[in-house]
């Protein structure tokens, strides 16, 4: 028959093990739920958040069109650059000719939309790519069309 004091002993040593069974398997949901996380930040809230999308956009569309230095060429690139300094994927600057071919328009692709900014934001903000096309092509651009990741390596 067993001792009082090696029924404690097992006792003690089935309570001990479990405490250490619960420990682990505390950490590895731990791990779980950190690692869930984790691929929650990387796959849906990758990239700036939508209000400093909007405002740094506003701030880039303000500032003053100049063919030569402040062009849709510069417009673009400013804010390709911003998305891309702030974890966004998949940025790219897309040319479009103009029907004449003697010059071109550039602007953003980012997450299924184009951003242009040297055009009002009610005709050029976050429309989709088949939408956006479609008002360019009502105004003359019905060139080729090229598109480049951001930044082109």
């Amino acid at each position: 028959m067993l001792t009082k004091n090696k029924l404690f002993i097992i006792f003690s040593i089935c309570i001990f093990l479990g405490v250490v069974q619960f420990n682990l398997s505390s950490n590895f949901n731990d791990s779980l739920i950190a690692t869930t996380i984790n691929q929650e930040v990387n796959n849906t809230l990758i990239g700036p958040d939508q209000n400093s999308v909007d405002t740094e956009f506003k701030v880039i569309q303000a500032i003053p069109y100049n063919e030569k230095s402040m062009n849709c060429k510069n417009k673009s690139e400013l804010f390709a650059a911003y998305l891309k300094e702030n974890g966004a994927q998949d940025v790219g600057i897309v040319t479009i000719m103009y029907s004449s071919d003697q010059y071109s328009h550039e602007f953003v692709d980012w997450n299924g939309h184009f951003y242009d900014t040297c055009n009002s934001a009610v005709v050029s903000y976050k429309l989709s790519k088949d939408e956006y096309l479609t008002k360019l092509e009502k105004i003359g651009f019905t060139g080729v069309t090229f598109e480049s990741p951001y930044p082109n390596n």
